[in-house]
């Protein structure tokens, strides 16, 4: 008589193919359900330079350290940019700037990548998308058609506009700046109407005095007076999960810790007699500066922002823990990029490429596992879609320019180099102009910046060089590029290759 193959032992026999083969033994059993959900959670801004699961003295995420120890966790993973929308554009596109070409706000994605992305490659599972982030919402637009639940940015606001996208589903930015221009306040405390507005920010006002309570610096937001609570979008995923039928691929991208640092009332001042003194560094010739007292004070703020992210996380993971949803769920969480409070610059967006800014948190939460794996090797966000493929069975796309990582790839190359950049003011295609670039390779990171623009004004024509060695120099003090003139021409001079090779110089 022949027996039916059942469901159960249809997934064992998954469990024996490739790529489960590849993986360590303590998480290889995971491959056995079929089609998992796949979850990537990005929190804007958040640097591993403050979080103390990387050895930071404060500890700002308590709840992440428990966490961890179910998940492998990447001690050196990088950025493809140093704010959002160069940084997003490369974990969705597993490209980098020289590639995708989203180096600025007013310089459009490749429009090669708006149908091909983490999406597209991801066509038959039920596909979502949020960000409380206007910037990284322009390249999720860009993206729409590959994604079946594109929701948009205000719909998780504490106030939503009455134009909502079922009303301007085609003109929702000219709507947006009609309902800016008309409603709401602006510098002078006018509005193009008067009447309304008042009226508007009177109920907004009602409405919002009893949550006000909980945030003493004000209520999260960004952009003036889009106001969140990040208790909302952390219930409105968690619905998702465990309302959508496997299999689902989620794309959360969440504002905080991005300033401005509004944190809950019971996390509000926790460090601020703490004794914790950061290494004084100097000003670098891109600094603004800021003072040393705005510094600190920012810092601490972060910090204690991140409390409440963490907060967040742990009740999410909980959450799905207490329902079984992790069972059969992959969890992605890291950020876009870093955030810096020293030398003279606060938060990003300025050129200088160092760790706090380039260096970001990424776990990887399998499902099932138990036990913690380490991987000190060096990553970059342009690997999370090859490693979504392999959890997924299905190929690399070719245009990709990352790769599989560690523990799920055998042989990785400890010595890689890994690349990122700031290209705002250079072309979108042809050789920079205007650039710093960054290169690890090893224990080594060289930063190479050059150009006319902004704050490249401070080089008065000359480029800048800066070599340092991350292993006896993790602070990024003792600039090796003169001192060490052998190792930095072999390193510069495979730089240089790689820009020949892309076309950038």
């Amino acid at each position: 008589m022949t027996k039916t193959l059942s469901r159960r032992d249809f997934n064992k026999l998954l469990a024996l193919l490739p790529p489960a083969y590849f993986l360590p033994a303590r998480i290889r059993h995971v491959q056995a359900a079929a089609r998992p959900n796949i979850i990537i959670l990005v929190y804007d801004a958040w640097s591993a330079s403050n979080t103390s699961l990387y050895g930071y003295p404060r500890q700002t995420m308590p709840h992440l350290n428990q966490l961890a120890e179910n998940a492998v966790v990447y001690h050196n993973h990088y950025a493809g940019g140093m704010f959002t929308y160069p940084g997003t554009a490369s974990l969705l596109t597993g490209t980098l700037p020289w590639t995708h070409q989203a180096v600025y706000y007013n310089k459009r994605l490749n429009t090669f990548f708006d149908e091909n992305n983490i999406f597209s490659l991801l066509d038959d599972y039920d596909r979502y998308s949020y960000t409380h982030n206007t910037i990284a919402r322009l390249l999720l637009r860009e993206m729409t058609s590959s994604i079946e639940h594109y929701i948009e940015h205000h719909m998780l606001y504490l106030s939503k506009n009455i134009h909502t996208p079922r009303l301007f589903s085609n003109d929702y930015d000219i709507a947006s700046l009609s309902w800016v221009r008309a409603m709401k306040s602006v510098d002078d405390g006018f509005a193009n109407s008067a009447f309304i507005s008042r009226v508007l920010s009177a109920l907004s006002n009602r409405a919002f005095a009893q949550i006000e309570e909980e945030f003493p610096l004000g209520l999260p937001g960004i952009e003036g007076d889009n106001y969140f609570v990040l208790e909302d979008a952390t219930d409105w995923i968690i619905d998702q999960i465990t309302e959508t039928e496997v299999p689902m691929f989620g794309y959360f991208h969440l504002l905080p810790p991005h300033s401005p640092y509004n944190t809950r009332i019971e996390y509000f001042n926790t460090f601020r007699q703490d004794g914790y003194e950061p290494v004084d560094k100097p000003n670098h010739v891109f600094s603004p500066p800021e003072s040393r007292t705005e510094l600190l004070a920012n810092r601490r703020a972060y910090d204690e922002y991140l409390l409440y992210v963490d907060q967040e996380f742990h009740r999410l993971y909980s959450k799905l823990e207490r329902t079984g949803q992790l069972d059969n769920t992959w969890i992605i969480l890291t950020s876009d990029h870093g955030e810096m409070f020293e030398r003279g610059i606060k938060a990003h967006g300025i050129y200088a490429l160092f760790e706090p800014l380039m260096k970001v948190p990424l776990l990887i939460f399998p499902p099932g596992q138990t036990g913690r794996i380490d991987v000190q090797a060096p990553t970059s966000a342009i690997d999370i879609l090859p490693t979504l493929m392999h959890i997924a069975s299905r190929p690399v796309p070719e245009w990709a320019e990352g790769r599989l990582i560690p523990p799920f790839a055998p042989n990785y190359p400890a010595d890689r180099p890994i690349f990122s950049m700031d290209a705002r003011f250079s072309p979108q295609e042809g050789p920079y102009t205007d650039a710093s670039i960054m290169m690890r390779a090893g224990p080594h990171k060289l930063i190479y910046s050059f150009g006319h623009h902004g704050y490249y004004e401070n080089l008065q024509g000359q480029p800048l060089y800066e070599l340092y060695d991350l292993e006896t120099d993790p602070e990024e003090l003792d600039n090796l590029a003169d001192s060490q003139p052998e190792l930095f021409d072999a390193l510069f001079d495979e730089l240089q290759t790689k820009l020949r090779q892309m076309g950038r110089i």
